[in-house]
């Protein structure tokens, strides 16, 4: 027999080591592939999540509440367009204080039928009674004889019983009097009071006339006047000048109470005095007072002011009136 000769061939196969390699390496390539993609769909998604927050923060949202944004807006609503509705406001309105509220407004002449009342003429009897009052001459205007009498003969009921002065409707004093008091015609003309000042009335007392005519204007309570005297008064109202377009309110006794006087033939009367007065417009505060059958409006009876040489007395008002008789 032949001798053969084996011949063995070695094959080398991977052992377990390298294997476990070889899954680690494949597991660490797809690990960083995987973070590679996660890491650019985050990213994806902050660069979209940015821009869509980017409009936030702008203020041109707040731009249209900017002062310089609204300024043209104002200028427009200022414009011209208010005038029309000025036009129609009374020329009046525009002397009378912001206190509006409290001024007066203009007035018509109130229609109320004439007077059924007879006054009788007490001319003579005034005449005599003033010229009693021999300080008060210099006060007087002398270029008239006596006082102008607004009894019925010289006043007749058809006559009306109200007059309108500067817009403003005041009682005609019938019953009564009147007699001129200088006034100033410098002061007169600049503050054109015949023209724009209302008409009031003003009661008071006999013992009072010489220091208010001093005095050229109502004076008010506490007062040092230029005769040295301290004018006062018994009204509780002590810090406003009470006057009114209502001689009937004027001439009550709590404001003008009667004094006792004698004639030359010894007939014996009840006198009353009462100033008419002129009143600058912007210092009257009307208030309401109840007045039976007056020609002026309650709520425009009592008027008060609070401002100093505001109320001018003009005339000097007598009434005379028969003792226990005479109601009016």
């Amino acid at each position: 027999m032949s001798n053969h000769t084996a011949t063995t061939i070695t094959v080398d196969r991977p052992d377990s080591s390298s294997k476990v390699g070889l899954a680690v390496g494949i597991i660490v390539a797809f690990l960083i592939i995987g973070s590679i993609f996660i890491y650019f769909i985050w990213f994806k998604r902050r660069k979209r999540s940015s821009e869509s927050k980017i409009p936030r923060p702008l203020p041109a949202v707040k731009l249209p509440t900017t002062t310089a944004i609204h300024k043209p807006v104002l200028k427009v609503d200022t414009t011209p367009k208010l005038a029309p509705s000025k036009a129609p406001t009374p020329p009046v309105d525009i002397r009378l204080p912001p206190i509006s509220s409290y001024s007066p407004a203009p007035r018509v002449l109130f229609h109320k039928p004439p007077s059924s009342i007879r006054y009788p003429c007490r001319l003579t009897i005034s005449d005599e009674y003033v010229k009693s009052l021999t300080q008060l001459r210099p006060y007087l205007n002398t270029r008239y004889k006596g006082g102008y009498c607004y009894c019925t003969k010289h006043y007749p009921n058809d006559r009306s019983d109200t007059d309108l002065k500067a817009g403003s409707t005041y009682a005609v004093p019938r019953g009564w009097t009147a007699y001129l008091i200088n006034v100033d015609p410098v002061f007169a003309k600049v503050k054109n009071i015949w023209a724009e000042w209302y008409t009031c009335y003003y009661g008071t007392t006999v013992n009072k006339l010489q220091m208010i005519l001093r005095n050229r204007f109502i004076p008010f309570h506490g007062d040092m006047l230029l005769g040295g005297e301290l004018f006062t008064t018994h009204l509780d109202d002590k810090e406003h000048c009470h006057t009114s377009p209502s001689i009937k309110y004027a001439s009550d006794q709590y404001f003008s109470p009667r004094t006792i006087f004698t004639t030359s033939d010894n007939h014996v009367y009840y006198i009353q005095v009462v100033l008419q007065c002129k009143q600058a417009p912007d210092s009257v505060i009307p208030g309401y007072k109840y007045i039976n059958n007056d020609v002026i409006p309650n709520n425009h009876v009592e008027w008060k002011s609070a401002a100093r040489s505001s109320v001018l007395p003009h005339k000097l008002l007598i009434r005379v009136l028969e003792r226990d008789t005479e109601k009016y």
